[in-house]
């Protein structure tokens, strides 16, 4: 953050992304009290303190606390608090509750770096954090098989509600191109009538191999 050129002084910064050696320009920040070189910076808690150094007007000793949570950079607050919760076990409706807990630096480097891979490079959130909420249930996600999309959540009970009104029997389930398994598996753990069989097929092993893994987990 900051510096000069000998000129001009700066309030602007650069962050790193240790996953690609890359910097990115930050935008000057109004968060700031204004531009300044030759300061000191401490990075903790999700917050970054930058103290001293001169501006303008010469030496300062004013200090200026930045909080990474409420940085305009980081405009999806939504996905934030969700990689948060995925680094740090909080969960992130809970994440207020511990404002004050110490984050470890290389946890907030990879928080970032995150969020770079999703406003940057477009991957989608559930790729990064490895799971899908699919009806109130997490599934194991990743690049093997494709993401469910949430109006498929809709199909999925009005076929466990017609299992129940339509059959008499325990049924048998077939996820005919699984993917990761989420609906067949949803259909199996939501019903009441469990399927007395579900086979979960796909022509990618990979695909077959992630719904292993999420049937062994249900």
């Amino acid at each position: 953050f900051g510096g000069t050129n000998g000129s001009t002084i700066f309030n602007d910064g650069a962050a790193y992304d240790p996953a690609t050696n890359t910097w990115s320009s930050i935008a000057p920040n109004t968060q700031f009290s204004g531009a300044v070189h030759s300061h000191t910076a401490t990075l903790g808690n999700n917050k970054m303190m930058v103290f001293g150094g001169r501006n303008s007007f010469g030496t300062t000793s004013a200090g200026t606390l930045y909080d990474l949570v409420a940085n305009k950079q980081y405009q999806n607050k939504n996905v934030l608090t969700k990689l948060i919760d995925h680094h740090t076990g909080v969960p992130y409706k809970e994440i207020i509750l511990h404002y004050d807990d110490v984050v470890a630096e290389e946890v907030v480097a990879k928080i970032t770096s995150d969020y770079y891979l999703y406003e940057k490079d477009k991957m989608p959130l559930e790729y990064i954090v490895w799971h899908v909420d699919f009806l109130k249930n997490s599934f194991l996600i990743d690049k093997r098989a494709m993401i469910p999309r949430p109006e498929t959540e809709y199909m999925i009970e009005a076929v466990v509600e017609g299992i129940q009104e339509w059959s008499d029997e325990n049924v048998d389930l077939l996820d005919l191109g699984c993917g990761c398994g989420v609906l067949g598996l949803s259909v199996a753990i939501l019903s009441q009538k469990k399927p007395k069989t579900l086979a979960s097929l796909d022509l990618s092993p990979d695909a077959v191999d992630l719904t292993k893994k999420n049937i062994e987990k249900y």
